[in-house]
């Protein structure tokens, strides 16, 4: 559904009260020079006003499910109804965790109004050198 490539782009909300998350974890290998984290990701709403009411969160979570770092936080203030790009360089954050699993969470909620907001994602590429 709404693709930036290919055939298919992860759905979020789209619905009154919702609370959607999807999830990937990863090793961060020991003695990396670069860790980069990469992803498109699309905005639309029907809501007029410019006040943040439904939300969308990109954020790393160590294993005990602690956040390490934000990488996006936006709302429907921000859907522009178009794919936008997020690069993202996690080196800082992410060498302390050498060994260890990692999980990049994207997350959107919305409000009990009847007017919501949708959150696409796609082309996600974690990049390690």
């Amino acid at each position: 559904m709404n693709p930036h490539s290919g055939s298919y782009s992860a759905y979020l909300c789209g619905y009154i009260s919702c609370s959607d998350r999807i999830s990937q974890g990863f090793v961060v290998p020991g003695n990396v020079s670069s860790i980069a984290i990469s992803y498109w990701w699309f905005g639309e709403t029907s809501h007029i006003t410019h006040k943040c009411v439904d939300k969308f969160t990109v954020v790393l979570l160590n294993a005990n499910t602690n956040t390490i770092g934000k990488i996006q936080a936006a709302c429907n203030a921000d859907a522009k109804g178009n794919w936008q790009q997020v690069n993202f360089n996690a080196t800082s954050l992410l060498t302390q965790y050498a060994g260890q699993t990692v999980t990049l969470v994207f997350g959107a909620t919305t409000s009990s109004s009847w007017v919501t907001s949708s959150f696409f994602v796609d082309d996600v590429n974690v990049s390690i050198s």
